[in-house]
């Protein structure tokens, strides 16, 4: 079967290309310069403003409207934070990867001899459903501090990291 490609760009403005086939038009495109396609694309951008209470930050990366970066969506190497902080954080996730690791390795594959221990543990725990439950929110309390007294991760604020006029790589 024989296909032709047709590609018209008598407009400045506009390109059209069409994919026949004999009587057949199979696809049709059209390209409009003035609406152009800026999604999945990266580019170097400037942080305009920083807003606290959206913990967010507004980048413009030289099209008519700014883009909206959210806290979350900050890579950890663009946080302008102390030195001594980065030095921790970088040792904060080399220990959070180890301990994976480690996990990882001390798992061990389950025997039907190991499901009948874990149904044992779980009727332990239902008898003691009973106790109170201020104990349990004071042993979740106890929990969080371990984790943050383990690793030592601080809580940082978008305005602590990231300052305006801070020149960054976004993808749209």
């Amino acid at each position: 079967m024989e296909k032709n490609l047709y590609i018209d760009a008598s407009h400045p403005d506009e390109t059209r290309i069409v994919l026949k086939s004999k009587s057949n038009i199979e696809e049709y495109e059209s390209e409009n310069t003035n609406s152009l396609n800026i999604k999945s694309n990266i580019y170097l951008g400037k942080v305009s403003r920083v807003e606290p209470s959206l913990q967010a930050a507004f980048v413009n990366y030289g099209r008519e409207r700014h883009g909206f970066l959210a806290f979350n969506d900050i890579q950890s190497d663009y946080y302008q934070i102390p030195t001594e902080d980065k030095k921790e954080l970088q040792k904060t996730e080399e220990k959070i990867r180890e301990d994976l690791k480690e996990k990882t390795e001390d798992n061990e594959i389950k025997t039907p001899e190991s499901f009948k221990d874990d149904l044992n543990v779980n009727n332990n725990i239902n008898e003691r459903v009973g106790e109170d439950k201020n104990s349990n929110t004071n042993q979740s309390e106890k929990i969080r501090e371990k984790l943050k007294n383990r690793y030592g991760v601080r809580k940082y604020r978008i305005q602590e990291v990231i300052k305006p006029g801070q020149v960054i790589l976004v993808q749209v």
